[in-house]
């Protein structure tokens, strides 16, 4: 039946994709991410399963939930629009909100997020941390830019490899400066 079966849409570096999920919900995935659904939402529940990085804008079905499942992040909306970021090498999982309203769930603690808040996960660890952020900061990425504000060389160059597809070493002491700015990702 269709409710067994999936489909998986991958994102390699360098690239953005967009996808139309089968109830009209649209889904941007970030570089190096992938997105996994069903053919067919026959169930009581729209669940999805993400890693990497995606926008989601989710058409409204009060009689079936959409759930995002991110790491060991749940995020549960009915109609909403808003971005996760659970790439596999960061010991975290964002959760940004845009509009409407989610529960953010980690290891049966969970959390409403308004427009304009974002929710840190750490693993399976019982813990979620909320605060008010820069939605243009963190919708960056799929409106084509790096933005950076503030963050250290680690974070920048993870950002940087995944979309150029390489790897990064560090020789020598890494200073504990911090980075701003916004660049062009289609520019050299």
């Amino acid at each position: 039946s269709a409710e067994n079966k999936y489909h998986t849409i991958s994102t390699p570096n360098g690239k953005l994709s967009q996808v139309n999920l089968p109830d009209g919900t649209k889904v941007w995935l970030n570089a190096m991410s992938s997105l996994k659904y069903p053919v067919a939402f026959n169930s009581k529940q729209r669940i999805v399963e993400l890693s990497g990085e995606a926008y989601f804008e989710v058409t409204k079905n009060k009689a079936k939930p959409f759930i995002v499942k991110a790491k060991n992040t749940e995020v549960q909306v009915l109609g909403t629009k808003f971005n996760v970021n659970a790439y596999a090498n960061d010991d975290f999982t964002k959760t940004t909100l845009t509009e409407g309203l989610v529960s953010v769930t980690n290891d049966k603690l969970s959390k409403l997020l308004k427009p304009g808040q974002q929710a840190t996960t750490f693993g399976s660890k019982a813990k979620i941390d909320i605060s008010s952020v820069d939605i243009e900061e963190a919708m960056a990425w799929k409106n084509g830019y790096f933005m950076f504000n503030n963050l250290d060389i680690k974070t920048v160059m993870n950002m940087i490899s995944r979309w150029y597809d390489i790897e990064v070493e560090y020789q020598g002491k890494i200073e504990n400066e911090v980075f701003i700015g916004t660049v062009s990702r289609f520019e050299n």
